[in-house]
């Protein structure tokens, strides 16, 4: 935006002959220019692709005949030869110009498809992230899942059954009832259910004893 406000002001120069605004443009003119050149110096240091740097170079060398065409137009139009001036503005050294503008659009070109490029890696990331993070949230799932069935079922074998079943023999045979049948597994000797068994036998078997010693 500064290098096309310079060569608005050049214009401007040239067709306004008050002395006192011509000085005032010209000072705005340097000021631009001077911080062109910061703006490139920091231009430099953060391009990194080798297509940048291509285009940069590019730059500075059309730039540095824009500045002489430039800097000649200036001089003639602040000397008062306007007509001069003008003949050299749009003579044959004005291409330089054009040249320099093309320079930078292809420079602002190439940093537009880095950033579209880049924003499509951006959401590449995401996707990949998401699907990640959404894969691990099954997989945590799962394992949950996985480990929940593995406690119940390790609780229903110590137990010998299912809870419900084992707390309604244990009240029946709290209150007394020895008449309870109690089921358990094929094999089982260990399980709670399969102590309650034995222990109801026995209890059976004292209760005949007494009864045969009454």
């Amino acid at each position: 935006l500064r290098t096309m406000n310079n060569a608005r002001i050049i214009r401007t120069i040239i067709i306004n002959p008050d002395e006192k605004a011509r000085t005032s443009n010209k000072a705005e003119y340097d000021k631009n220019t001077e911080t062109n050149d910061e703006n490139f110096k920091k231009l430099e240091r953060i391009i990194t692709s080798d297509r940048e740097k291509s285009a940069l170079k590019a730059i500075y060398e059309n730039r540095d005949a824009f500045l002489a065409y430039s800097g000649e137009v200036l001089n003639l139009a602040m000397a008062k030869k306007e007509a001069e001036a003008s003949k050299v503005l749009f003579g044959e050294k004005y291409k330089v110009q054009a040249a320099y503008f093309a320079s930078l659009d292809k420079l602002i070109e190439h940093e537009e498809n880095d950033m579209v490029e880049y924003g499509k890696q951006s959401d590449e990331g995401y996707t990949s992230t998401r699907n990640i993070v959404i894969a691990i949230s099954i997989a945590s799932l799962a394992i949950g899942i996985f480990i929940s069935i593995r406690i119940v079922n390790s609780l229903i074998n110590q137990l010998g059954g299912e809870p419900d079943y084992v707390s309604q023999i244990i009240r029946r045979i709290a209150a007394g009832d020895l008449t309870v049948s109690i089921a358990s597994k094929q094999g089982d000797t260990h399980s709670m259910v399969a102590s309650m068994k034995e222990m109801l036998e026995k209890l059976k078997g004292m209760v005949i004893d007494v009864k045969s010693n009454a």
